[in-house]
């Protein structure tokens, strides 16, 4: 966990998102089924204005979450595996709508 909220620190007070990433994917390699990692991971994407990828990363968190064991160690709150990324997907469709695209002299 401490790996968790380093990465937290990166992204919410130092603003280093490869900092952040190095320290949250070491979180999910050894915990796949933490839907709070996969959504401070979306969140770092987030964070960078990459709405496509965070999208799928907070996907990823309602699906893993769902397959946390019952007897996990650490406590499940339904709040972070379904409600939060379920209100961060709209946000990204409602950003990347928002988002103009210029290409070129078309």
């Amino acid at each position: 966990m401490t790996h968790y909220y380093i990465s937290m620190v990166n992204l919410y007070i130092k603003k280093n998102h490869q900092l952040s990433v190095k320290h949250i994917v070491t979180c999910i390699v050894q915990y796949p089924t933490m839907a709070e990692f996969w959504c401070l991971l979306a969140d770092i994407y987030y964070a960078a204005n990459d709405y496509k990828r965070a999208y799928e990363l907070y996907e990823n968190a309602i699906i893993l979450g769902q397959r946390r064991k019952q007897d996990s160690e650490w406590p499940m709150e339904i709040s972070k595996y379904k409600e939060y990324p379920e209100k961060m997907m709209r946000s990204c469709m409602d950003l990347n709508k928002k988002t103009k695209v210029y290409l070129g002299n078309s």
